[in-house]
C-alpha cells in the first residue's frame, strides 16, 4: 500500500493525478452493474477465470429486487439538489456532489457527474459499454477486463484494472453489474462493488478501488433519435494513498477532468461502430 507521505518526497503527485484521473475514467467505463452479495458467495466456488458464459444460481426475483435497490440510490443522487458545476469543457458539464447518509463510505470523496450530447445513437453507445471486450476502443488507459460470471443476461461480476505508473500501483475493482434498456426507450447501465473481498484473476500488485455508485444513462436527443442526451455519474473511492485526508483532497480536485475525455472518446468510437455507420446509410 503506498504512502502518501513517501509519494510527497518522491515529487509524483502527478502520478497520483493519473492514477485518481484512470481510475474514475474506468469506473464511468465499466459502471455497469448489480447482482447480490449471494452472488459473490456462490462466485466464491467457481474458478475465477470461469468463463464469461457462467451463470449464477439466483432467483430473477431476487435479482430484480436489488437492482432496483440500487436505481432508487443511483434516482436520489441524480436528484438536482446539492450538486455544483465545476467544468465546462468540451460540450461536456461536470459537476460534484457530496452524498450522505445513502450508503456507506461516501462522505469523503465527491460524487461526480458528466452530462453531454454524443452525436450517436443511445443502442449504439449501450452496445459499447455493456461490451467488456471492447474498452480499448476507447479507453487506453485499461489494461484488461474479465467476466468473472454471470446471472441472466443482464447482469454479472467483473473485474478491471488500469496500466501501471510508476512508482504507484496499479488499480483495480470488481463491480456487480445490470444494464437493461428502459420502458420509456432510453438505457441503463449501473454498478456497485461487493461487500465481499474478491480476489483479482490475473497476478499482479493491485490497490483495491472500491465502487461506490456509477451509472450511466443514454435517452434519445428529442427529434433527434441519432443522437444521444448521455449523463454518467460515478463515486468511487480510489484506495491506496488517495484514501488519506490529503490523498482524499487531491482525488477530489483532480476527478472532474477525466469524465470529459471519457464522454468525447466514447463517441469517436460510437461513430467508427459498424453498427452506427449502418443506421447512418
Amino acid at each position: 500500500r503506498e504512502s502518501l507521505a513517501q509519494d510527497l518526497q518522491l515529487g509524483r503527485i502527478a502520478g497520483l493525478d493519473r492514477a485518481v484521473v484512470n481510475a474514475v475514467q474506468q469506473c464511468a467505463t465499466f459502471g455497469i452493474g448489480s447482482l447480490t452479495s449471494a452472488l459473490v458467495t456462490n462466485l466464491q466456488q467457481l474458478p475465477l477465470h470461469h468463463p464469461s458464459t457462467s451463470s449464477l444460481q439466483e432467483s430473477p426475483e431476487r435479482l430484480n429486487d436489488l437492482n432496483q435497490r440500487l436505481r432508487s440510490r443511483l434516482d436520489v443522487v441524480l436528484q438536482p439538489q446539492g450538486w455544483e458545476s465545476v467544468l465546462k469543457k468540451n460540450g461536456v458539464e461536470v459537476s460534484r456532489k457530496r452524498i450522505r447518509g445513502l450508503y456507506e463510505g461516501g462522505e469523503k470523496f465527491y460524487c461526480v457527474k458528466a452530462e453531454g450530447v454524443v452525436a450517436a445513437p443511445p443502442s449504439v453507445l449501450f452496445e459499447i459499454l455493456r461490451d467488456s471486450k471492447r474498452v480499448d476502443e476507447y479507453n487506453a488507459e485499461c489494461a484488461g477486463t474479465v467476466d468473472l460470471a454471470r446471472a441472466g443476461a443482464e447482469s454479472k461480476l467483473m473485474w478491471a484494472c488500469s496500466k501501471t505508473y510508476f512508482p504507484f500501483k496499479p488499480r483495480d475493482f470488481v463491480t456487480r453489474v445490470h444494464a437493461s434498456q428502459q420502458p420509456d426507450g432510453s438505457y441503463l447501465i449501473m454498478s456497485e462493488s461487493p461487500e465481499e473481498y474478491v480476489p483479482a484473476p490475473q497476478p499482479g500488485t493491485f490497490i483495491r478501488t472500491k465502487v461506490l455508485l456509477s451509472g450511466s444513462i443514454m435517452r434519445p436527443v428529442q427529434g433527434d433519435p441519432s443522437r444521444t442526451h448521455f449523463t454518467t455519474v460515478g463515486h468511487i473511492n480510489p484506495g491506496g494513498a488517495a484514501d488519506t485526508p490529503l490523498g482524499a483532497q487531491l482525488a477530489n480536485k483532480i476527478c472532474i477532468h477525466g469524465p470529459v475525455s471519457f464522454v468525447r472518446r466514447l463517441e469517436l468510437a460510437a461513430q467508427k461502430s459498424p453498427s452506427a455507420q449502418a443506421a447512418a446509410r
